[in-house]
């Protein structure tokens, strides 16, 4: 099962979920070789780090970000990934719009989490404790949606 998480740069928000997710996968599914998570971004800058205060609270939380670079989201990425999981509605269109023929794998975070039309606020530039936030709300969200995804 092939996992990318979409937001706006993949310096924060995505970078971050991907962390996160990875971890969850290895702490509650370990026998889920299977499962290849990834993120991207859908104005990313390729080869742009992850920001530093993404790195603060991931390293905060034992996750080592320093080696992430942003990577631009693509068909060819789309196509090879069985889920897409955005963080908002507005990227969860953006994709729809560009690639009609993978709506059926695109979500939201909190859609694939049961609270629909919830969307994780962008951080970024934000002060380290709005990451903070941000990365509670991503786990949360993640916590229930890999149970479903992954546990089913």
């Amino acid at each position: 099962m092939k996992i990318v998480f979409v937001c706006t740069g993949n310096t924060c928000r995505s970078s971050m979920a991907e962390a996160l997710a990875k971890k969850w996968v290895e702490v509650n599914a370990p026998d889920r070789t299977d499962i290849e998570i990834t993120s991207a971004g859908l104005a990313a800058y390729p080869g742009l780090p992850a920001s530093p205060q993404a790195i603060d609270v991931m390293h905060s939380a034992g996750l080592d970000l320093t080696f992430h670079r942003a990577r631009q989201f693509s068909r060819e990425l789309g196509e090879y990934s069985d889920i897409i999981i955005t963080m908002t509605e507005g990227h969860k269109k953006a994709l729809q719009d560009l690639y009609p023929e993978m709506v059926p794998k695109i979500f939201t975070l909190g859609e694939l989490a049961g609270n629909a039309g919830y969307s994780v606020a962008d951080p970024f530039g934000q002060p380290v404790e709005v990451y903070e936030k941000c990365a509670l709300e991503i786990q949360e969200l993640i916590d229930k949606a890999l149970h479903k995804i992954v546990k089913r």
